[in-house]
Order: structure tokens, then sequence, then C-alpha cells
């Protein structure tokens, strides 16, 4: 599995030092994504047969990155009290478990569903990304700022799968994408889509 970017950000991880945990949260989990190693926080590692073994040394090697990764953006008293952990997973649970319900959970909730939503291949893509803003609106109404950088790079990281070919043609310099920009470029990929399917029902 490549560790790199798909290069929608440079997105510089604010140092986490117990505050603010939901904020911190949804930036390291978009970053873990564009990694590809948000899978050794979310699953418990497989039981690797015999015959597995490049599967499991890859495990292996993410779940390194990813204990590398929290600690290059935790505190130092935080980095103490989690540098034993035995995975990334462990590291990930015990940060949620004790700072997650320390914050209301009306923003939680927000920022759940701002995770959790994956825009669908049967709608148009334009009016699922305005919903997409409304949670970013009432985040930033519960005092979580969220840059159009980011934003950004979260819309394009939840497009559906038949939509990749658009994201490598943004980016073929791996370049920074204004959020104007992307909403354009979905417009009109969405429109071409409409003409394209119309087309296939006059046929």
């Amino acid at each position: 599995m490549d560790n790199s970017t798909m290069g929608f950000c440079d997105l510089k991880l604010e140092t986490f030092y117990g505050s603010n945990f939901n904020a911190w949260r949804l930036k390291i989990v978009f970053g873990m994504q564009l990694l590809k190693i948000y899978y050794v926080v979310t699953n418990a590692k497989p039981m690797f047969g015999e015959d597995d073994a490049a599967e499991d040394a890859q495990w292996e090697r993410d779940n390194d990155f990813c204990k590398s990764y929290f600690f290059n953006s935790l505190s130092n008293h935080l980095v103490d009290v989690y540098t034993q952990k035995d995975s990334a997973k462990d590291i990930w649970d015990g940060l949620v478990q004790q700072y997650r319900d320390e914050e209301k959970h009306s923003k939680t909730h927000h920022i759940d569903k701002f995770l959790d939503m994956k825009f669908e291949d049967d709608k148009k893509v334009l009016p699922q990304v305005k919903e997409l803003e409304k949670l970013v609106q009432k985040l930033k109404e519960e005092k979580v700022e969220l840059d159009n950088v980011f934003v950004a790079g979260e819309i394009a990281n939840k497009l559906p799968p038949s939509w990749m070919s658009l994201s490598t043609e943004m980016h073929p310099k791996k370049k920074q994408v204004p959020l104007s920009d992307l909403k354009r470029f979905i417009r009109i990929e969405d429109e071409v889509r409409i003409c394209f399917k119309n087309e296939l029902l006059a046929n």
C-alpha cells in the first residue's frame, strides 16, 4: 500500500494537547484516509495464514507508519502515555475513549456524520456536496473551524468510485484545488453524466 497523499492539500496537523479533540480528530482521520492507513485503526489485525506473508508484512508496516503518524501529532505528555500501546488501533481507541465524550454530544454527532458521509453514485453529486457544506456550517457554529482546503480534500475523498478518473484529471501535478474549482468540476461532470444518460435512454 502506497503511503502517499492524493495531493489535495499540504494539511499541517496541529499538535493535540488534550483539548478540541473533535476538530483534531476530523483532520487526522482525513490524513489517515489519504495515506491509506485508516483501515488499521478501524479493524483488528486479520488472522493471516502462512500464505499471507506479504499481506501480514504490509499490515505491520502500515501499523507502524500509523503509530508514527499519531506520535508526530500528539504532545509529548500524550506520547509518553500512549507509546507503550501495541497497535495504532489501541492508540486510537484510547484517545477516542478518553477525549471524545468530553465535548458536546451534538458536536460529536455532526463530526461523525461529516466523517461517515459518502457520496452515492446513482445521484447527482453537487447536491450531496451542498449537504456536506451544511454540516460544515453547523460545525462552524459549534466552533469547529474547517478551512476550504481541508473541505475540498474531504469532498474529493468522498467521491463515488466511478468519479476517480476526475480526481486524476484534476491533479496531474498534485497541487491544491480550490473548493470553488472543485465544485465547478463536479457541476460540469454532473451535467455531462445526465446528458450521457439521457442519450442512452433516447436510443
